[in-house]
């Protein structure tokens, strides 16, 4: 099952938080220039790579790290030590009050919004199926979202033991027993599956542009009221 946010990010940051402590420490120079360019190599890019990993590259908290750097010079690397560290320390303390649940949302819905967005015009251009594959594309991942929001496991074992992703049909099932989606839900997600799938199979040469729409609309409006 996958873990919640707090489990798998927190201690990635205490741990870069305990370097950036010791750093601090033994520093003698405000502007860092003492410090060994390795080890400020290292925690900065270990750092600004968490920071996005974790919050995103467009979080408050990577853009703050990199509107630092670009505005510091690379020959003094150093000086963007006191930003990742305080990035890293907000950021801890937005995972720890359940801040970042919110932002996370905020994301992953403008991200997918923007392919949508992109369905719109492929559709536009009377390229239905296509159109569908990316709805179809969008439905799923955001299924996977919700999933890992309330502790959906994402793979399944074969008969070889082998781990494999979860297809969107068995999401959808798993969020319907934990009571994440209605009845009304359940049916509309399998109403826009169906023609993905076929489209996946380039067998969705009869399906009405007007289908295409719908299910577009259809996947807009889900992803608002279910956040993920």
């Amino acid at each position: 099952m996958d873990r919640p946010l707090a489990d798998t990010a927190l201690p990635q940051i205490e741990a870069l938080l305990l370097q950036f402590n010791d750093i601090q420490r033994h520093r003698q120079a405000e502007d860092y220039s003492d410090v060994d360019m390795a080890r400020a190599t290292e925690f900065i890019t270990a750092g600004m790579a968490a920071i996005q990993r974790i919050a995103g590259a467009r979080s408050p908290y990577a853009l703050q790290v990199a509107e630092a750097a670009a505005i510091i010079s690379p020959y003094h690397i150093r000086q963007r030590i006191p930003h990742v560290g305080g990035a890293l320390k907000a950021l801890r303390t937005a995972i720890q009050q359940g801040y970042l649940d919110n932002l996370q949302e905020g994301i992953h819905a403008g991200l997918l919004a923007d392919l949508l967005d992109r369905a719109q015009a492929i559709i536009n251009e009377g390229q239905k199926e296509p159109a569908m594959i990316l709805v179809g594309s969008v439905l799923e991942e955001h299924l996977r979202l919700m999933g890992a929001k309330n502790g959906v496991p994402l793979k399944v074992l074969d008969a070889k033991g082998a781990s494999h992703p979860k297809t969107a049909v068995a999401l959808q099932s798993d969020l319907a027993n934990r009571g994440m989606l209605s009845d009304i839900d359940q049916k509309s997600v399998t109403a826009w599956l169906e023609p993905y799938g076929a489209a996946l199979q380039g067998e969705a040469g009869g399906i009405p542009a007007e289908q295409v729409e719908l299910a577009l609309q259809g996947v807009r409006d889900f992803i608002t009221r279910h956040p993920a």
